[in-house]
Order: C-alpha cells, then structure tokens, then sequence
C-alpha cells in the first residue's frame, strides 16, 4: 500500500490538471535555469522531471527505490535516502519538498536540515487541514500557521510567497541577501 502518484510519462503534460502534478509546476516558475535543486521526498520522480525541465540539475532522494528509470537525464539523479535519517543533506540551490513534510515525525528536524543545506529558495506544500491519524501515511500535522511558526526559528528565511490550493498550500522561502531573478 502506497500514497503515491505514478505519472506516465507519456501523459505528463496533459497531467497538470492533477493537483499534485500542478504544485510541480508552480514551483518550477520559481526555479532559474542556473539552479542546483533538490526534491526532497521524490516518491516515483515524475516531478524531479518537471522540475528538471528548468533547472540546471535536479536531485531527487526518496527512501523508496521506485524511481522510474524513464525520468532520468543528464541532469536529473536520484538518491535512495531516508529524510529522517540522513544526518545532513546535500547542499544545492532550492530545496523542494511537496507532500514531504506530513510524512516526517519530526517536521522541525527537517526544516532545521534544510535550512542549513539550501543556499536560495525552500518550496514546501502540505495539507492545509488535519491529516494525521485520518490518513495512515501522515504522522504530522503542519498546517500553514504551523509552518510558519516552525520556520520563526530560521531567521535568515523570508516567506517570499504563499498560496492555497483546495486543501493544500505551497510556500516559497527565500534566504535573507538572495536576489531573485523569477
């Protein structure tokens, strides 16, 4: 049993109208072609892929191995890794977690790790309602106002943006001193 979404990547582009889908593409707007990425919880990688279309290279880690091998390039990789314990992430330009962080025990943890890897941009969405307990794979509840709490311990990171989606939301951070150029 699973709560993942497997694209077929011959349907991608017509996909968007997906609600998960459609989060990748909103946060590839705010990615550079200059940008070193990392898609942190990648699940399947269909949307290390979208995000790979702009960046110049993307790293998708998940703890499952289900990458499908049609989502690699030259710039696109992955990583079989737990978020929860790897002791430090690899560094790159913008950090994407999209439906990540409800899964983790420790969302702090987390956003502490990121933080400290991520040079510019963090894009993180979530459930902007009550999951955990209702749904078998959620074991957090961050909730916008939650987020935004947790990330009061990181004062070299601005809420650049935010936007709600149905039940979902999707938060662009920058780091203090960045100059955005999208």
């Amino acid at each position: 049993m699973s709560e993942r979404y497997n694209a077929n990547p011959n349907e991608l582009a017509i996909s968007a109208d997906r609600p998960h889908c459609s989060r990748y593409y909103l946060a590839r707007g705010f990615i550079n072609p200059d940008e070193r990425v990392i898609d942190a919880g990648c699940g399947s990688g269909y949307g290390t892929f979208i995000l790979g279309v702009v960046a110049k290279e993307v790293l998708g880690i998940d703890k499952d191995d289900i990458f499908a091998k049609v989502w690699r390039r030259d710039n696109i990789n992955f990583m079989v890794s737990d978020l929860e314990e790897m002791i430090e992430y690899p560094k790159a330009d913008v950090y994407v977690a999209l439906e990540v962080i409800e899964h983790l025990k420790d969302p702090l943890n987390f956003l502490n790790k990121i933080t400290d890897a991520c040079f510019k941009k963090i894009i993180i969405s979530s459930p902007n309602k009550e999951t955990a307990g209702l749904n078998p794979f959620h074991l957090s509840n961050v909730l916008l106002v939650q987020l935004r709490k947790l990330m009061n311990n990181f004062s070299d990171w601005i809420e650049y943006h935010s936007f709600l989606q149905g039940d979902y939301y999707i938060v662009i951070y920058v780091k203090k001193g960045t100059i955005l150029t999208k």
